[in-house]
């Protein structure tokens, strides 16, 4: 999702309404969690083969692309 269509997704609800991030919890009883947006950052990811998903990168590791993403946590 871009910044531009979440943008328009948000522009549908009243501005108190609360936003929030849900996860999968890896419980037995598959609940999914749900987390209060706190913050809006910026970053980078990179695709992880192990985990088949993208990872945020660390401080540390080499920059493999140039797109930076918003980061919602």
């Amino acid at each position: 999702m871009t910044k531009k269509e979440l943008v328009e997704l948000l522009e549908y609800f009243d501005d108190d309404t609360n936003v929030f991030f849900v996860y999968p919890a890896g419980d037995y009883w598959h609940n999914t969690i749900a987390k209060n947006i706190s913050c809006a950052d910026f970053g980078h990811v990179k695709y992880s083969e192990y985990h088949s998903e993208y990872t945020l990168e660390n401080d540390g590791d080499e920059i493999i692309t140039d797109d930076c993403v918003i980061i919602l946590s």
